[in-house]
């Protein structure tokens, strides 16, 4: 993954997961494993208590925590970056900013990178929802500096997969949507790539999307189903702080298991005690048609842009967790027939392109002019 000394790293810093890449030794974009050898690291700061707030655990043993000690556990806080005045956390009377939160999460995602891979980090490009502006940026450089990593730059989300796309899957001229669904945002963007005098142009032609249209949305419906069917079995109740943070985490698990199967149980240990509550694919659908829905028409919306604006539309890459839910696939097939519908790596796509963005130098420095939306590499 890159010379020892001089390693320059893409991290996807996602609202729910997030994900590092690097450049090899063939000139390939992989991914680093965490010390769990998984390629994403949840994008949660669990605070132990008796502990300095700087020694905390990050990741899937955060994650862990956070059913029993959701009060002192920080998660969902990218929404929250450049917002003045919004705490991520507060912990025994200290407030946790979202850059502080997000500083924790990439501090552990390089030092996983240096023991795994014996590599130093030399600096890192890190990627931010195409709708983040100039303080959303300047917070994630901030976060990126308060974890002591050399920033180099910012690159938006669905840029750093086209760039992917465009680099490492097609060598062809183009035009596609990039429908990108992930933890916390949707964003759906059409761009061109050109193959030119070994140079690749990445041209943001316009975008759409909503920054509160996520995932976790999607996971909400399913706690809202089993809390009533919780209630239906045990009787009305208020959930405590420690039955909700284990109903969020029984639903993202549900959620999951639907994309394999048709229909899935899910065990509650709450309040009343246990309950065993089904959960079909059908039902889940339906409980989460006006969501999709609306990915559905922003995407025409920008679709129809694009098209207004003479750039010939072929395909739509599907990019972010969320798209393995088979209902997106789906709905974008029954709604746009004329597209071919493309899936790679989408867990990985955004980490990997901002790595070979940060190795081409295809990068934003806050500050810096644009024109548009191209970028060259």
């Amino acid at each position: 993954m890159g010379d020892q000394k001089n390693t320059i790293v893409g991290i996807d810093l996602g609202t729910t997961y997030s994900c590092i890449a690097a450049i090899d030794e063939l000139g390939n974009p992989v991914v680093g494993k965490n010390r769990n050898g998984g390629a994403t690291t949840p994008s949660v700061v669990h605070f132990v208590v008796g502990r300095d707030p700087k020694d905390c655990e990050v990741g899937e043993v955060a994650k862990d925590s956070a059913v029993t000690e959701p009060d002192r556990t920080a998660q969902l806080f990218k929404p929250l970056m450049g917002k003045r005045g919004v705490v991520a956390a507060n912990i025994d009377g200290i407030d946790i900013s979202p850059q502080e939160a997000s500083a924790y999460v990439l501090k552990k995602i390089t030092d996983d990178y240096r023991e795994r891979y014996d590599r130093e980090v030399a600096g890192v490009v890190i990627t931010v929802p195409a709708h983040f502006g100039q303080p959303e940026r300047e917070a994630t450089c901030e976060a990126g500096e308060m974890a002591g990593l050399d920033v180099l730059g910012i690159v938006q989300e669905p840029v750093a997969a086209a760039v992917y796309y465009g680099v490492c899957e097609t060598k062809d001229d183009g035009a596609f949507l990039v429908y990108d669904l992930g933890g916390g945002t949707f964003d759906v963007t059409a761009v061109e790539v050109v193959h030119a005098d070994d140079r690749d142009i990445v041209d943001v032609v316009c975008a759409e999307g909503d920054h509160e249209l996520g995932g976790r949305l999607w996971d909400d419906r399913i706690i809202a189903y089993l809390e009533d069917e919780y209630a239906e079995q045990k009787g009305a109740c208020e959930f405590s702080p420690f039955s909700k943070q284990a109903l969020r985490s029984a639903a993202e698990e549900a959620k999951q298991r639907l994309s394999e199967t048709d229909e899935t149980a899910v065990n509650l240990m709450l309040d009343k005690g246990p309950a065993r509550v089904m959960l079909s694919r059908e039902t889940f659908d339906e409980l989460t048609s006006d969501l999709l829905a609306n990915t559905i028409n922003l995407t025409r919306k920008a679709l129809e842009a694009a098209r207004e604006d003479g750039c010939d539309i072929k395909s739509i890459l599907l990019v972010g967790g969320s798209t393995w839910m088979p209902q997106v696939k789906e709905a974008l097939a029954k709604n746009f027939p004329d597209l071919e519908l493309k899936r790679t790596d989408p867990d990985e796509a955004v980490a990997k392109g901002a790595a070979i963005c940060a190795a081409k130098h295809m990068i934003d420095r806050l500050g810096a002019k644009r024109e548009r939306g191209k970028h060259a590499i």
